[in-house]
């Protein structure tokens, strides 16, 4: 089994990512995948739109309908061929909480993907704010994106944690052992039953690294985290990119299963 559960269109925000549903479909087909998952963004920009404008929130709930009705109607298209799941990529704020379960009550999705992509307001995986680097200690920003995450799993809003290490994308890492803040968030994961993924992604951007790096995949194979598989496509091209790399980390580390998901229900089959 094979399988890519991140990936974004260009259906719910235009200008972060690009090709139709049906051509990311045809790529993870190509690519010889048993199942793909969409897993489109609940951004955090569109949660601070509703708390300043309530009217905001119908518009938002009929894009998500267009987007789960469209993945069933593709679901139905393309089996046996391929299995497709339906997911959401949520970046989490302790603020918006209330808020985020009254819209993930809405949808039968078969998983969520939580995420930390803001330190207090700053987009630091924004290449257009990675001046923000240069302005604060680097081992503030990973102990605070860690507590973040550390939240994020204790929410109990998600079933899957997105790009464990993603502060590190632009190359910047601390310069004293964190380690032991790291151990902390992954026992929390562990204890809120959670699955991480590998995602692949990282090999795209300047870090020129798959999350997460071996130690801290380490640490979750240590407390017996489950896997799942991602590319974090946001262009057809790059469904099911370097999938046999992930494979290949996961391996070295010690896992010998994947984790995937129906109705947000886990299943652990063998990692070939």
């Amino acid at each position: 089994m094979l399988l890519d559960y991140h990936s974004h269109t260009n259906l719910t925000r235009t200008n972060h990512a690009v090709g139709s549903m049906e051509e990311y479909v045809e790529q993870a087909v190509a690519r010889g995948l048993t199942e793909f998952g969409f897993s489109e963004h609940l951004f955090i920009s569109q949660m601070n739109d509703i708390a300043a404008d309530d009217k905001k929130f119908e518009p938002l709930i009929q894009l998500f309908n267009t987007y789960t009705a469209k993945i069933e109607e593709l679901r139905e298209r393309y089996y046996p061929r391929i299995i497709l799941k339906s997911g959401i990529e949520i970046d989490y704020a302790p603020d918006h909480t209330p808020l985020l379960q009254k819209i993930l009550a809405g949808y039968s999705f078969d998983y969520i993907i939580g995420s930390i992509h803001y330190l207090e307001g700053w987009g630091f995986d924004n290449p257009n704010e990675i001046a923000g680097y240069t302005t604060r200690d680097i081992n503030q920003i990973y102990l605070q994106y860690l507590a973040e995450l550390e939240r994020c799993a204790q929410s109990g809003l998600v079933d899957i944690i997105g790009h464990l290490d993603l502060v590190k994308i632009f190359g910047y890492r601390p310069t004293k052992d964190v380690m032991s803040a790291v151990e902390q968030t992954v026992k929390t994961i562990a204890r809120m039953n959670l699955t991480v993924e590998i995602n692949t992604a990282g090999l795209r951007k300047p870090v020129r690294e798959i999350y997460p790096h071996a130690d801290w995949l380490q640490l979750c194979y240590h407390y017996r985290i489950p896997i799942t598989l991602g590319s974090d496509a946001h262009q057809p091209k790059d469904v099911g990119a370097d999938l046999e790399q992930a494979v290949a980390l996961a391996k070295s580390v010690g896992y010998t299963q994947l984790a995937t998901y129906t109705q947000r229900n886990r299943t652990l089959v063998p990692l070939e």
